[in-house]
């Protein structure tokens, strides 16, 4: 997993950097690397910049904010997860609209970092995942659960869509695949016949979920039906706030 720390204190980007080693130790995480940088600027111009799984960004920084950070790394499709870290509590609100994924307060507690960082793998995990299917053609193909944006029942197959456009057609009920994505949070049953990845969607609308605007060439919105809508708004708020 490789992780990049923001923050223009040099004395807490260096404490951060040894309490994200400890806990990474403690916790038998060794396939880590760890990059800082000293400014939000610093970070957007690295060749690393899209290739963070997580992110531990300060906030109050000079020049560009912490939050304006993100919405850059958002613009520019860093799908890393957000940490922020910072002194003000007030800035939980601002967090979301940049899809963060939890925010620490300084002093930075371990058992506070340490319960951020195991959720931290637990989704980067599960964003790597993997589906195993059997297509139309009768092949068995392996399917990255990070790119399959969603699925589709049609009569006696599912419809996959990745986010690149293409589809595979598995000879699969959708009850059959969502009992093999059980694990995977970011996958929601919404509909009689769509199962969404969460990851992909921009927002919930008053019966569906709209995709993020990158994704739209796809399917702009995905519907939700009456039966599942109160348990998908409640999943929804759920997944990307927590």
């Amino acid at each position: 997993m490789k992780i990049g720390i923001c923050d223009d204190d040099l004395g807490q980007l260096t404490l951060l950097k040894a309490q994200i080693k400890e806990v990474c130790a403690m916790r038998d995480i060794s396939d880590i690397s760890i990059t800082a940088y000293s400014s939000g600027n610093e970070l957007l111009e690295s060749e690393l910049v899209r290739m963070f799984d997580l992110v531990f960004l300060d906030i109050d920084m000079p020049e560009l904010s912490g939050m304006e950070t993100a919405q850059k790394l958002r613009e520019r499709e860093c799908e890393a997860l957000i940490v922020f870290v910072t002194s003000y509590q007030e800035y939980m609100r601002d967090a979301f609209k940049v899809e963060a994924f939890d925010y620490l307060v300084k002093p930075v507690v371990i058992r506070e970092l340490d319960n951020v960082i195991q959720r931290c793998v637990q989704k980067h995990e599960q964003r790597y995942g993997k589906l195993s299917i059997k297509t139309i053609e009768k092949e068995n193909t392996v399917l990255s659960c990070k790119k399959i944006v969603l699925l589709q029942s049609r009569l006696h197959h599912i419809d996959i869509v990745m986010n690149d456009g293409t589809r595979h057609t598995a000879l699969m009920r959708l009850d059959q695949i969502g009992e093999e994505l059980r694990d995977y949070v970011q996958f929601a049953r919404c509909h009689q016949s769509y199962i969404v990845n969460l990851d992909y969607v921009e927002s919930i609308l008053q019966s569906s979920f709209k995709l993020k605007k990158q994704f739209q060439y796809i399917q702009k919105e995905v519907p939700i039906s009456r039966k599942y809508l109160s348990s998908m708004k409640e999943r929804y708020l759920k997944y990307h706030l927590f």
